[in-house]
Protein backbone atom coordinates (compact mmCIF):
# COMPACT_ATOMS: atom_id res chain seq x y z
CA UNK A 1 0.00 0.00 0.00
CA UNK A 2 0.81 3.75 -0.61
CA UNK A 3 1.02 5.09 2.25
CA UNK A 4 1.60 8.68 1.51
CA UNK A 5 -1.65 8.57 -0.68
CA UNK A 6 -4.17 6.77 1.14
CA UNK A 7 -6.94 8.60 2.69
CA UNK A 8 -5.62 8.78 6.81
CA UNK A 9 -8.99 7.48 7.49
CA UNK A 10 -9.13 4.86 5.11
CA UNK A 11 -10.42 1.53 6.88
CA UNK A 12 -7.34 0.12 5.15
CA UNK A 13 -5.14 1.31 8.10
CA UNK A 14 -7.19 -0.15 10.41
CA UNK A 15 -4.55 -2.97 12.23
CA UNK A 16 -1.70 -1.51 10.53
CA UNK A 17 1.18 -1.53 12.97
CA UNK A 18 3.79 1.51 13.17
CA UNK A 19 6.80 0.62 15.37
CA UNK A 20 5.22 0.02 18.70
CA UNK A 21 1.66 1.20 17.76
CA UNK A 22 -1.16 -0.78 16.23
CA UNK A 23 -3.72 1.65 14.83
CA UNK A 24 -7.31 0.53 15.96
CA UNK A 25 -9.76 3.15 15.69
CA UNK A 26 -9.69 7.11 14.06
CA UNK A 27 -10.12 9.62 16.68
CA UNK A 28 -11.06 13.56 16.80
CA UNK A 29 -9.83 15.61 13.91
CA UNK A 30 -7.42 18.35 14.90
CA UNK A 31 -6.09 21.13 12.84
CA UNK A 32 -2.66 20.49 11.13
CA UNK A 33 -0.63 22.74 9.21
CA UNK A 34 -4.16 24.95 8.77
CA UNK A 35 -5.75 22.10 7.45
CA UNK A 36 -8.44 19.56 9.61
CA UNK A 37 -6.73 15.96 9.78
CA UNK A 38 -8.47 12.85 11.47
CA UNK A 39 -6.55 11.41 14.17
CA UNK A 40 -5.83 7.91 15.19
CA UNK A 41 -6.00 6.00 18.17
CA UNK A 42 -3.33 3.39 18.45
CA UNK A 43 -2.61 0.47 21.26
CA UNK A 44 0.76 -0.09 22.00
CA UNK A 45 2.66 -3.21 22.01
CA UNK A 46 2.89 -2.95 25.96
CA UNK A 47 -0.72 -2.52 26.16
CA UNK A 48 -1.20 1.14 26.80
CA UNK A 49 -3.53 3.29 24.35
CA UNK A 50 -2.43 6.17 22.75
CA UNK A 51 -4.87 8.68 21.88
CA UNK A 52 -5.25 11.31 19.29
CA UNK A 53 -2.19 11.00 17.13
CA UNK A 54 -1.31 12.53 13.95
CA UNK A 55 -1.14 10.00 11.11
CA UNK A 56 1.86 11.50 9.64
CA UNK A 57 3.78 11.35 13.05
CA UNK A 58 2.48 7.78 13.57
CA UNK A 59 3.94 7.05 9.54
CA UNK A 60 6.87 8.48 9.49
CA UNK A 61 8.47 6.97 13.29
CA UNK A 62 8.70 10.37 14.79
CA UNK A 63 5.68 8.47 17.61
CA UNK A 64 6.64 5.11 17.42
CA UNK A 65 4.66 4.01 21.34
CA UNK A 66 3.02 5.37 23.80
CA UNK A 67 5.69 7.17 25.38
CA UNK A 68 7.50 3.58 27.07
CA UNK A 69 10.00 3.88 24.35
CA UNK A 70 11.66 7.36 25.70
CA UNK A 71 11.12 5.43 29.28
CA UNK A 72 13.10 2.38 28.52
CA UNK A 73 15.61 4.09 26.31
CA UNK A 74 15.90 7.16 29.34
CA UNK A 75 16.70 3.69 32.09
CA UNK A 76 19.15 2.51 29.36
CA UNK A 77 21.13 5.82 29.59
CA UNK A 78 20.74 5.65 33.73
CA UNK A 79 22.39 2.31 33.38
CA UNK A 80 24.90 3.54 31.06
CA UNK A 81 26.19 6.43 33.55
CA UNK A 82 25.84 4.31 36.51
CA UNK A 83 28.28 1.98 34.54
CA UNK A 84 30.40 4.69 33.42
CA UNK A 85 30.70 6.78 36.38
CA UNK A 86 32.06 3.94 39.33
CA UNK A 87 29.87 5.24 42.15
CA UNK A 88 26.78 2.83 41.99
CA UNK A 89 28.19 1.55 45.13
CA UNK A 90 29.14 4.58 47.51
CA UNK A 91 27.24 6.08 50.17
CA UNK A 92 26.80 9.42 47.83
CA UNK A 93 24.60 7.29 45.16
CA UNK A 94 22.40 6.01 48.01
CA UNK A 95 21.82 9.23 49.03
CA UNK A 96 21.05 10.67 45.26
CA UNK A 97 18.67 7.46 44.44
CA UNK A 98 16.63 7.57 47.91
CA UNK A 99 16.27 11.56 47.02
CA UNK A 100 14.74 11.29 43.75
CA UNK A 101 12.63 7.96 45.16
CA UNK A 102 10.61 9.70 47.35
CA UNK A 103 10.16 12.64 44.89
CA UNK A 104 9.37 10.12 42.07
CA UNK A 105 7.98 7.29 42.91
CA UNK A 106 4.54 7.11 44.88
CA UNK A 107 5.22 3.63 45.98
CA UNK A 108 8.00 4.92 48.18
CA UNK A 109 6.83 4.74 51.84
CA UNK A 110 7.91 8.63 51.73
CA UNK A 111 6.41 9.66 49.12
CA UNK A 112 3.55 11.28 50.64
CA UNK A 113 5.70 13.83 52.58
CA UNK A 114 7.95 14.91 49.29
CA UNK A 115 6.75 14.24 45.70
CA UNK A 116 2.95 14.03 47.59
CA UNK A 117 3.55 17.54 48.33
CA UNK A 118 4.90 18.51 45.37
CA UNK A 119 8.27 18.37 45.86
CA UNK A 120 10.88 17.67 42.82
CA UNK A 121 14.76 17.12 42.44
CA UNK A 122 15.39 19.70 40.05
CA UNK A 123 16.63 18.25 36.47
CA UNK A 124 20.44 19.33 36.71
CA UNK A 125 20.79 16.63 39.56
CA UNK A 126 18.60 13.53 37.47
CA UNK A 127 21.90 13.40 36.45
CA UNK A 128 23.96 11.88 39.51
CA UNK A 129 27.77 13.17 38.01
CA UNK A 130 25.92 16.51 38.26
CA UNK A 131 25.09 15.78 41.90
CA UNK A 132 28.70 14.72 42.68
CA UNK A 133 30.24 17.56 41.23
CA UNK A 134 28.00 19.64 43.37
CA UNK A 135 28.54 17.79 46.29
CA UNK A 136 32.06 17.83 46.39
CA UNK A 137 32.00 21.24 45.83
CA UNK A 138 29.82 21.61 48.57
CA UNK A 139 31.73 19.47 51.75
CA UNK A 140 30.54 16.47 51.09
CA UNK A 141 32.06 13.70 53.56
CA UNK A 142 30.54 10.59 54.70
CA UNK A 143 28.45 10.82 58.09
CA UNK A 144 26.97 14.28 56.71
CA UNK A 145 23.52 13.89 55.04
CA UNK A 146 21.57 16.31 52.74
CA UNK A 147 18.87 18.87 53.70
CA UNK A 148 17.09 21.58 52.42
CA UNK A 149 17.27 24.89 54.20
CA UNK A 150 13.29 25.63 53.16
CA UNK A 151 11.41 22.40 54.09
CA UNK A 152 9.02 23.80 51.40
CA UNK A 153 11.37 23.59 49.01
CA UNK A 154 13.11 21.38 45.97
CA UNK A 155 16.43 19.58 45.42
CA UNK A 156 18.17 22.13 43.66
CA UNK A 157 21.72 23.78 44.71
CA UNK A 158 20.55 26.66 45.76
CA UNK A 159 17.77 24.96 48.54
CA UNK A 160 20.44 22.36 49.98
CA UNK A 161 23.44 22.04 51.98
CA UNK A 162 25.53 19.23 53.98
CA UNK A 163 24.67 18.94 57.96
CA UNK A 164 25.39 15.92 60.35
CA UNK A 165 22.91 13.28 60.19
CA UNK A 166 21.91 13.86 63.56
CA UNK A 167 20.61 17.70 63.00
CA UNK A 168 18.43 16.25 60.26
CA UNK A 169 15.58 15.75 62.61
CA UNK A 170 15.44 19.50 63.57
CA UNK A 171 14.56 20.83 60.56
CA UNK A 172 11.05 18.83 59.68
CA UNK A 173 8.04 20.52 59.13
CA UNK A 174 6.46 19.63 62.77
CA UNK A 175 10.04 20.44 64.52
CA UNK A 176 9.20 23.15 67.54
CA UNK A 177 11.93 25.77 67.82
CA UNK A 178 12.23 28.44 70.23
CA UNK A 179 15.28 31.39 71.48
CA UNK A 180 17.90 30.45 73.77
CA UNK A 181 20.67 32.78 74.13
CA UNK A 182 20.13 34.58 70.80
CA UNK A 183 20.39 31.52 68.91
CA UNK A 184 17.11 29.14 67.49
CA UNK A 185 16.90 26.00 68.10
CA UNK A 186 14.95 22.92 68.17
CA UNK A 187 12.68 22.49 71.66
CA UNK A 188 14.55 19.61 72.31
CA UNK A 189 17.71 21.29 72.34
CA UNK A 190 16.59 23.96 74.71
CA UNK A 191 15.08 22.28 76.98
CA UNK A 192 18.44 19.92 77.19
CA UNK A 193 20.42 23.39 77.38
CA UNK A 194 17.87 24.59 79.96
CA UNK A 195 17.74 21.89 82.11
CA UNK A 196 13.84 21.17 81.28
CA UNK A 197 12.14 17.96 80.68
CA UNK A 198 11.26 18.18 77.01
CA UNK A 199 8.24 15.57 77.05
CA UNK A 200 6.44 17.54 79.90
CA UNK A 201 7.39 20.64 77.88
CA UNK A 202 6.26 19.40 74.49
CA UNK A 203 3.28 17.86 75.84
CA UNK A 204 2.35 21.29 77.62
CA UNK A 205 2.45 22.90 74.03
CA UNK A 206 1.16 20.39 71.80
CA UNK A 207 -1.33 18.83 74.04
CA UNK A 208 -2.57 21.78 76.02
CA UNK A 209 -1.96 24.70 74.06
CA UNK A 210 0.28 26.93 76.68
CA UNK A 211 2.58 29.47 75.12
CA UNK A 212 6.33 29.00 74.84
CA UNK A 213 6.86 31.52 78.07
CA UNK A 214 3.90 29.45 80.33
CA UNK A 215 5.21 26.39 79.20
CA UNK A 216 9.12 26.87 80.28
CA UNK A 217 7.84 28.86 83.47
CA UNK A 218 5.55 27.03 85.06
CA UNK A 219 7.08 24.87 87.90
CA UNK A 220 7.21 20.98 87.13
CA UNK A 221 5.76 18.37 89.96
Amino acid sequence: MNYNRAKNNNPSYLGQKFGRLTVVAFGERKMNNGASCVTWDCQCDCGNMAYGKLPKNVKSGEVRSCGCLKTEQNSHNLADKRRTHGKSNTRLYGIWEHMRSRCNLPTEPAYQEYGGRGIRVCEEWEDFVKFYEWAMANGYTDGLTIERVDVNGNYEPSNCTWIPLGKQAWNKRDTIRVEVDGEIVPLKEACRRLGLPYKAVHLRITRYGMSLEDAFSKSFK
